[in-house]
């Protein structure tokens, strides 16, 4: 304790408290996103550097008793005073500001908007084109709350399903984790077009389609076993519904791909096994492959699409390798052995050397893994043409 490093931490300490939350709860309002590694550093040494004037402003004064006499009182209070008055002057307009909402893209093929730019021939550079909405929106660009609140975390006693469009009109399902939440609004206007209605099976941070145990990229989960209940709960319902004629399954596959050696993950014999499940219930199955995410292998807090791009000086910032975004696709190759429709939308995500976090104005991804409301809905032609066999067997 004789240390004065020692010493000045516990005389600044207190300061530091009362002017660290301030600093972390305004500061990613004011810079419209999440607080990287370089901000929270900042925000630490403003927290010392605050507390040190706390201390020798206002602390030291009123505990020696000087500010009782002479002049300084008048000079405390008043920096006291625009200290207080800058506070509420930021934190005001920030309390109740709010990202624009990005603007839904247009179904017709002729925009060159999102997944639309990358797919169709004659659009300029989908990187360059601008974005429709400021970067921080898209932090923001998530599910309307009716579909959020048909997801259930892994922890959840019950599956939720929900039920959407005619009872009467033949009836899409959609089971899968976060992701498939993410895609449930474009199946459901490909649907709607089609003349079917939509139910859904969401499962959160869950495989959400396989009888069985699955392990992570990041280790086993406590989850484990409820998810493979909550999965069974699921394709139960499904299989028992005659209103159910055909059923899309996607999750984050590359989530439940656990390195080799490790804990068993998603198995292709599990995801063919539940494809043979439901066909032998009467069911067409369509398997909608994950797509790239803005890192090869699932990081533990991985910083957003937003975040990363609001930081990028070159053309291949933010950007993944094509090939380093390929994977042992467990679904995708059960599908491939069986009588299921495999949906790809990589060509959506990727060029031939490169994928990218902002394509056709849209930024891809909310976080680093889960595309964006936006960037989702302008893949619905593609999500049309290549459902077309599986919701009109005509075609």
């Amino acid at each position: 304790m004789e240390r004065r490093s020692v010493q000045f931490v516990g005389d600044v300490s207190y300061g530091v408290y009362l002017w660290h939350w301030p600093l972390i709860v305004l500061l990613p309002f004011a810079l419209a996103r999440d607080l990287s590694t370089v901000d929270k550093i900042v925000i630490l040494g403003a927290s010392i550097l605050l507390g040190w004037l706390s201390k020798v402003v206002v602390e030291d004064p009123i505990r020696t008793g000087r500010i009782s006499s002479g002049s300084r009182p008048r000079w405390v209070f008043a920096a006291v005073a625009v200290v207080m008055a800058v506070v509420v002057a930021v934190a005001l307009p920030l309390a109740t500001w709010r990202p624009t909402p990005v603007p839904e893209p247009a179904a017709s093929p002729q925009q060159c908007i999102g997944a639309q730019a990358m797919l169709e021939v004659g659009c300029e550079d989908p990187t360059s084109i601008p974005l429709v909405a400021d970067l921080s929106s898209f932090s923001a660009d998530t599910p309307p709350s009716d579909v959020l609140e048909c997801e259930v975390s892994a922890q959840a006693e019950a599956v939720k399903r929900c039920d959407f469009g005619d009872e009467s009109s033949p009836r899409l399902a959609i089971i899968g984790d976060s992701h498939a939440t993410r895609w449930v609004e474009a199946f459901r206007s490909v649907a709607d077009d089609a003349g079917w209605s939509t139910s859904t099976f969401l499962i959160s941070g869950c495989p959400a389609f396989v009888d069985e145990l699955v392990s992570t990229a990041w280790g086993y989960p406590e989850t484990a076993e409820n998810c493979r209940r909550l999965s069974d709960d699921a394709l139960s319902q499904i299989t028992a519904d005659p209103r159910i004629s055909a059923v899309i399954l996607t999750n984050r596959t590359r989530l439940y791909v656990s390195p080799p050696g490790e804990e068993p993950g998603l198995s292709e014999t599990a995801v063919a096994a539940t494809i043979s499940r439901l066909e032998q219930a009467g069911k067409s199955v369509a398997v909608l492959k994950d797509p790239p995410e803005m890192n090869s292998v699932p990081p533990k807090g991985g910083g957003s699409a937003a975040d990363c791009l609001s930081r990028a000086t070159g053309p291949e910032d933010c950007t993944l390798p094509r090939a380093d975004a390929a994977f042992p696709d467990p679904v995708t190759a059960a599908a491939e052995k069986s009588a299921a429709t495999v949906i790809d939308l990589d060509d959506a995500f990727c060029d031939s050397a490169r994928c990218y976090s902002r394509i056709g104005g849209l930024v891809v991804y909310s976080d680093d893994n889960h595309v964006t409301r936006s960037f989702a809905a302008s893949s619905r032609t593609a999500l049309a043409e290549r459902l077309a066999p599986l919701l009109d067997p005509a075609n």
